[in-house]
């Protein structure tokens, strides 16, 4: 191990430096350092960006999507079980930054045979009243920088800072979800699906164009980046999603404990902004978040492919529309 020496210190400080928001771009084009103002605009950037909006053609969307069975609605359905909070705690990623009472995964991990069932009894309780702790509602918004101009809050990537009891019903959750997404999100998509890789569209765009090139065929490609996609999911259809795949009450009102009540305080500046209630988006941080965006993202490339009209490759059953 090399020893802490002053390049270390000096190196990690240039890292740090670079992560901090020094000055931020307020609606009226003026610029402020001010971190009690920084703050004010976060909480006015983010207040909007959460806020939920009404959602038209819902129920056209919805339509013609794959469905649960019973039996697999069932499973879905069961209540949780200490050894699947036991299971979820061993996965969780050591050396984590905590939410915001402080407790990393590290801490349940050396702990566990002392809490687990502490903490397995305690979300039982909160299954029954339908509401989770206050530390659990609130995450806490660590922001990263992207590319662009980093005087707007938009080039800043949130990311949510979550409590460990809020991330174990969470990966138990998505640990259920996860063996049934095959079935519910067409091959197109290969987020967050088991065995299936982001390549995968990678050398299918590589083919389609070897294609067009081999047999001089006209053929157009659009790329479209999703502004903010997982912060602008909305609950209610999201759930409404959800249910049109068939998904039972009980999976249901356990998915709903992570989002009822959700606010998240921005941290700017070395200090935390007053809350800000969450009404839409998945938390980035969350593991369930990816497996939810291929879901409620789904209904509307479902769309897509019944309206679209792609190449047909050899040795694929259908045309590929969207890749």
């Amino acid at each position: 191990m090399d020893a802490p020496t002053s390049f270390f210190f000096n190196l990690e400080r240039s890292v740090s430096r670079a992560k901090q928001m020094l000055c931020l771009r307020l609606p009226d084009e003026t610029m402020t350092a001010d971190q009690g103002e920084m703050r004010r605009h976060a909480v006015d950037f983010y207040g909007t960006l959460y806020r939920a909006e009404d959602c038209s053609r819902e129920d056209e969307l919805l339509q013609g999507l794959p469905r649960l069975s019973q039996r697999d609605r069932s499973t879905l359905d069961a209540d949780i079980t200490l050894d699947e909070l036991t299971a979820a705690v061993g996965q969780m990623a050591s050396g984590r930054a905590p939410g915001l009472d402080g407790l990393p995964a590290d801490f349940y991990k050396h702990f566990w045979r002392c809490l687990g069932a502490d903490l397995w009894e305690v979300l039982q309780e909160c299954t029954h009243t339908g509401r989770l702790p206050t530390s659990c509602q609130t995450a806490v918004l660590s922001l990263i920088p992207k590319k662009g101009d980093l005087a707007l809050l938009k080039n800043w990537r949130p990311v949510a800072l979550l409590c460990t009891d809020y991330k174990l019903l969470s990966k138990v959750l998505a640990n259920r979800l996860k063996n049934h997404l095959d079935l519910l999100v067409h091959r197109d998509q290969s987020y967050c699906v088991p065995d299936r890789s982001i390549m995968d569209n990678l050398f299918l765009m590589r083919d389609l164009f070897h294609l067009c090139k081999l047999y001089d065929i006209d053929v157009g490609v659009i790329s479209l980046d999703q502004e903010k996609a997982f912060d602008r999911v909305d609950h209610k259809f999201l759930f409404s999603t959800l249910r049109a795949f068939g998904f039972g009450d009980v999976f249901l009102s356990l998915l709903s404990l992570l989002y009822r009540d959700a606010c998240c305080l921005v941290k700017v500046g070395g200090g935390l902004s007053c809350p800000v209630s969450v009404q839409r988006g998945i938390r980035q941080g969350c593991p369930i978040s990816g497996q939810l965006y291929s879901l409620a993202i789904e209904p509307l490339l479902n769309n897509l492919r019944t309206r679209l009209s792609g190449l047909l490759l050899p040795g694929l059953p259908e045309r590929p529309q969207l890749v």
